[in-house]
């Protein structure tokens, strides 16, 4: 029986409880057992509040969201938990979802473009859950995604100033107005022409190169120009760029820029060669150039150049075909013809340059306000010889002194022939001998060769460096020459003086008759023979040699004038005198003549008596 009753009280207990669970439920109310089995147990019964304040900041692509805390029900055993939804389902971001319920009171929902969102925030205690009012939040714009770069104009002048419009834009290309900030940009697609770099002005004003960090300050998602501050670009190089932008992570469209050049600022010449031969056309290139250095396409047409630096040699001058094909020498008014700032050789018109002297020039190109500064250098070879040239120390020198000769090989035009070197075989010509002296000229050992003899000579670019000492005895004007094969030289003309006096030359002058005078040439001679001119003016002389007559008559000779006792004064003009002499002794005599420490004899000749005067009859 107690047993019956047991069981009775028991399942009254289970009824009690699940009738408590049931009314829990239907007040949403909470209840459980302390205690489970048989006896007597407690209950406790309550409410959950939904979270309030629930807000949502937008921002770019996020919205940021905040609630109040509830209240776990009286005597929970637990924290409460929460989780959000947007517009019905999951929110992104770090915010709990309702698989994953979190005790925080704010999280970010991320990964938003714009639009409108409804968002409520859900409060869960054990089984229990209780669903706040919905909030409804815009989002102007996406996260940040790209730059869109745009320009005051795409068709800019070289180094004139563009201003910049830089937009923050989301992937849908929203602006996302929300961006404040002042990112790094790094510019690129514009290249260098020279010294000058394109350039974008930070934020400070400063320009800044391509390629570098360029800070750029946004308002509102977007970028433009204060003054010259925050984004004028300059550009230099006229050409089509692809201007960009990167930063952060972010990149720009690409904005096609065409940047047109300036009117002309100054010429330059380009050659086809800057090391021609004499003689040879070398074709140039004329180019307009702007202050920054592009080609000024606006210089076009016939325009009239003048073109200097080159010197001439000889009847040869430098010359620049017009765009006729006519050969106008330098320092002429030259019509050439451009095209789009440039002009080019056709044919052989409109700019071929032909030089003639060897050497380095700075051509210069000038329109009467433009030119090409300092000039394109050319240096200029010299062809292949073509001639000798001979070149004396004097022209005059004195028989038997040595005349030191300098021998150049030329080409056609007069230019030395460089490549004529090492030794060479010379022949000259064109002086005289005078007794037994031969002009001579040394070889390069030294020795003296005579004319007419091959006379070795070494040359050293094209002049010659050892031998060619010349020697010239008789006194003459000589035409010297060389001749290596066919290679002839100029005709030198050489004066030769005779030397001091060295003897005098007094001719034989034959059979004579006593007591009749006679003239007697004399010669002031040199050591080679030649007549020593500078030998002048009255000079005191001694004739010996003769003896008296037999009747006592002694030779006449020249009065003695100023001259001391013995002497006779006789007047030499250019070396040359004539003296009066008569003779009284029949028989064979030679005549001496001395005077300022030389002499010279006539030789034996004879002198005849004179026809009959008398007899002569001695005492027998």
């Amino acid at each position: 029986m107690s047993g019956l009753l047991t069981s009775l009280t028991h399942r009254r207990l289970l009824f009690l409880a699940a009738l408590v669970i049931a009314l829990a439920a239907i007040a949403n109310a909470y209840a459980y057992w302390t205690s489970s089995g048989s006896g007597s147990g407690s209950g406790n019964a309550g409410t959950l509040d939904a979270a309030t304040g629930l807000s949502g900041t937008p921002g770019a692509g996020t919205v940021a969201l905040s609630w109040n805390a509830v209240t776990p029900p009286a005597g929970g055993p637990s924290s409460v938990t929460y989780y959000l939804t947007r517009n019905g389902g999951s929110p992104g971001g770090d915010c709990p979802t309702s698989s994953s319920p979190a005790n925080v009171l704010t999280c970010p929902d991320r990964g938003l473009s714009a639009g409108d969102y409804t968002y409520t925030v859900t409060a869960k205690w054990r089984s229990w859950t209780a669903t706040s009012s919905s909030v409804l939040v815009h989002v102007a714009s996406g996260a940040l995604d790209h730059f869109l770069l745009a320009a005051a104009t795409t068709t800019p002048s070289a180094g004139t100033a563009d201003n910049l419009t830089i937009t923050a834009k989301d992937s849908a290309n929203n602006t996302v107005s929300l961006y404040n900030s002042s990112p790094s940009l790094t510019f690129s697609g514009a290249t260098a022409i020279g010294a000058y770099n394109p350039t974008v002005t930070n934020s400070s004003g400063s320009p800044i190169n391509f390629g570098s960090a360029t800070t750029i300050s946004f308002t509102n998602g977007v970028a433009t120009v204060s003054g010259s501050n925050n984004g004028v670009m300059r550009l230099y190089r006229a050409e089509t760029a692809s201007i960009s932008a990167t930063g952060g992570g972010y990149s720009s469209n690409t904005l096609s820029v065409t940047v047109s050049p300036l009117a002309i600022n100054s010429l330059w010449i380009a050659a086809a060669t800057t090391s021609p031969n004499a003689g040879t056309a070398d074709n140039l290139t004329i180019t307009a150039l702007d202050s920054y250095g592009n080609t000024a396409t606006s210089y076009t047409s016939s325009k009239s150049l003048t073109f200097s630096g080159a010197s001439s040699i000889g009847t040869y001058n430098p010359t620049v075909t017009n765009a006729g094909g006519s050969a106008v020498a330098f320092g002429s008014v030259t019509a050439i013809t451009f095209a789009g700032g440039v002009a080019t050789v056709s044919g052989s018109s409109n700019g071929a340059m032909t030089l003639y002297k060897a050497g380095a020039s700075s051509i210069v190109v000038s329109d009467g306000s433009h030119s090409n500064g300092a000039g394109l250098s050319v240096t200029v070879a010299p062809l292949a010889i073509n001639s000798l040239w001979i070149a004396a120390a004097t022209t005059s020198p004195n028989a038997g002194t040595a005349d030191n000769l300098t021998i150049t090989a030329l080409d056609s035009y007069g230019n030395t022939a460089t490549s004529y070197t090492s030794s060479k075989s010379l022949t000259f010509s064109g002086a005289s001998s005078i007794g037994s002296n031969n002009p001579t000229v040394s070889n390069a050992g030294g020795t003296a060769i005579a004319f007419g003899s091959a006379t070795a000579i070494t040359f050293t670019n094209g002049v010659s460096t050892a031998g060619g000492v010349m020697t010239l005895y008789a006194a003459e004007s000589a035409t010297v020459r060389a001749v290596d094969g066919t290679i002839s030289s100029n005709n030198l003309s050489v004066t030769v003086s005779p030397g001091a006096i060295a003897s005098f030359t007094v001719p034989n002058p034959g059979a004579q008759t006593a007591g009749t005078a006679f003239s007697l040439p004399l010669s002031a001679t040199d050591a080679y023979g030649n007549t020593a001119t500078s030998y002048t003016g009255v000079q005191c002389l001694t004739f010996s040699g003769a003896a008296s007559s037999p009747g006592g008559n002694a030779p006449a000779y020249p009065a003695q004038g100023g001259c001391a006792a013995g002497q006779s004064a006789v007047t030499f003009t250019s070396g040359a005198a004539s003296a009066n002499v008569t003779l009284y002794n029949a028989a064979s005599t030679t005549l001496t003549v001395s005077g300022s420490g030389k002499s010279g004899s006539t030789g034996a000749f004879t002198v005849n008596p004179a026809t009959i005067s008398s007899f002569t009859i001695p005492n027998p």
